[in-house]
């Protein structure tokens, strides 16, 4: 059973790792994978199975011109990069420090 892992902003502007202990828990609480209040959301099937979240992102300002050879290069907001990296650490901290690669397909 997977368990669920979100980030969500509070109102004073703080983001927090909330968590379910599976995906009939996060819908029981009101909540659905399609249409939800959060900036990020993954469950450790994701994880594990998947490679989601599986490392840190850096914060690169748009302003910051392009490296050699790079592109293009997705444009996330601050907010964002911080989001996914207070996920990739529960998540890393649920698997006692382990992260895993996306299969190769």
């Amino acid at each position: 059973m997977a368990k669920i892992f979100a980030v969500k902003k509070l109102e004073t502007g703080e983001l927090t790792v909330v968590s379910w202990s599976s995906a009939t828990a996060f819908i029981n609480a009101g909540y659905t994978f399609i249409d939800n209040p959060f900036i990020c959301l993954s469950s450790t099937s994701d994880y594990k199975d998947e490679g989601m979240y599986g490392e840190e992102l850096e914060y690169i300002s748009p302003e910051t011109p392009m490296r050699n050879g790079e592109r293009f290069r997705v444009a996330y907001t601050k907010e964002h990069v911080d989001a996914h990296n207070l996920l990739h650490n529960a998540l890393k901290h649920h698997f006692k420090g382990k992260t895993f690669e996306p299969p190769i397909h």
